[in-house]
Order: structure tokens, then sequence, then C-alpha cells
């Protein structure tokens, strides 16, 4: 690789760095989690962080949040993490699309077609899941 190009490289490298910082935030667990390797509730286990566990968050997609806890890092279900007000905010879906769908209970989701709710989905919380698998209104 020629100097141009590496010097193009490591400008790119360092704006990827830096609004990465920019959109890390606070938050800790509301209980005893999971930590996973990737997205999703079928990925592998890497820890288990307890409850009230200060974390650092990178960003927020589709339900689960990449974090940072000691020397560990991996993903958490969002519903799992309550955000500390001092943060910036995280790279998420609003708050108000997130309650868009509301289900009073699993009758009315059932009725509505939308059962079963997946944790992360719009109209899922964790009331309506009483295993805590992930899978309201089973």
């Amino acid at each position: 690789m020629n100097f141009k190009n590496w010097g193009f490289s490591a400008l790119l490298w360092g704006i990827l760095a830096v609004s990465g910082a920019a959109t890390a935030a606070q938050a800790v667990t509301t209980s005893k989690v999971n930590l996973r390797q990737y997205l999703g509730s079928v990925s592998r286990v890497i820890a288990v962080l307890p409850a009230n566990a200060a974390l650092t968050v990178q960003f927020c997609t589709g339900g689960w949040c990449k974090v940072t806890y000691g020397r560990f890092y991996g993903y958490v279900a969002q519903t799992y993490l309550r955000m500390m007000p001092s943060g910036p905010r995280l790279n998420s879906v609003p708050s108000a699309s997130r309650s868009a769908l509301y289900f009073a209970n699993c009758g009315a989701a059932r009725a509505a077609g939308k059962a079963p709710l997946f944790r992360g989905s719009p109209g899922y919380r964790a009331a309506l899941d009483r295993d805590g698998d992930g899978r309201a209104c089973e």
C-alpha cells in the first residue's frame, strides 16, 4: 500500500473511532442478564451480568445493545437496560414509535393476530412474558 492510501485509511479509522466514542452512553442492568456474543437470544452466552451492573453502551439496534462490562463486550437485550440520563442519546428507535403498539394483555395481542410477541419487537413488554424467555403470549 502506498503512503497516500495509508493516510486515507488512517483518516477513515480516526473518523470511525471518534464517531463511535460520541455515541457511547452509560447504563445499568435492571436484573440479572445474559451478555451474548452476537445479536439475538440464540447467540452464545459470554457472561451473566448481575443486576445493577454498570455498562458502557456503544449503540442499540433491533432491541439489542452492544455493551462493554469490564473486560467483556457483547450484546444485551435493551429491555434489561436503564440508560443513565447524563449520557448522549443513542442511535436507537425513538420511544414514541416503540410505544405505538401496546397490548393490555395477551388476549388483546392474540385478537390482533400479533401473538406471540418477541423481545425487541413492537408490542412486546416484560409483563406479558411470564417465563422471561423473550417470547410473550405463547
